[in-house]
């Protein structure tokens, strides 16, 4: 049983489709030239995704909590006290629990925007209706403390049609999305990479 968009049978998706080639290194640095067969709609999606490149999204408000501090040092394994215990921190020399190093709060729901930070469905629609993140890097630029309110904005990056072994093509899109706390001031910054198939 397939589901009818990204597990047709490949002559079914060849029709009227165009070769896309792709020269990669593999292993042990060979050149290995890879070909996906594309069509004209899947081409036409992905040219609409690019025209996103260089646009900020709506912002999105993040709210830091001192629950979400301690659910996401518990969760990545820090036993400092200083993300638990408040007096510890003041100790420390925080004026609140500090965030870890990657925590930027919770978005809050808005229904004014349409998706999260404007993002919409991230790249995703009927040619490509599958998503799997392909990383985040995180640049963490000032303290995020308990009841900070953050500000985030992204903006896309880049779009790439790209051969794949396990789904035939893919579309990798990047982000930037910055982070500014009440005061304005920039916190962090981070860049993902997205995948949809």
């Amino acid at each position: 049983m397939t589901c009818g968009v990204c597990c047709r049978p490949a002559a079914e998706r060849a029709r009227g489709a165009r070769v896309v080639s792709r020269t990669t290194s593999e292993g042990g640095g060979s050149l290995v030239q890879q070909d996906v067969q594309v069509t004209d709609a899947e081409r036409a999606a992905v040219e609409e995704m690019k025209k996103s490149v260089g646009q900020a999204g709506a912002p999105t408000r993040y709210e830091v909590t001192s629950t979400d501090i301690r659910l996401f040092a518990r969760a990545v394994g820090y036993t400092n006290p200083i993300y638990y215990d408040e007096a510890a921190a003041k100790a420390a020399g925080h004026r609140a629990l500090p965030a870890p190093p990657g925590l930027h709060g919770r978005p809050v729901f808005n229904p004014a925007n349409e998706g999260r930070g404007g993002g919409g469905q991230g790249g995703r629609n009927e040619h490509f209706p599958r998503g799997l993140n392909g990383g985040t890097e995180v640049e963490p630029i000032k303290q995020v403390y308990a009841g900070d309110v953050l500000q985030g904005v992204s903006t896309s990056t880049g779009v790439d049609l790209m051969p794949s072994r396990a789904y035939g093509r893919i579309v990798v899109r990047k982000t930037e999305t910055v982070f500014t706390n009440q005061d304005g001031e920039v916190v962090a910054k981070t860049r993902g990479t997205g995948i949809s198939y």
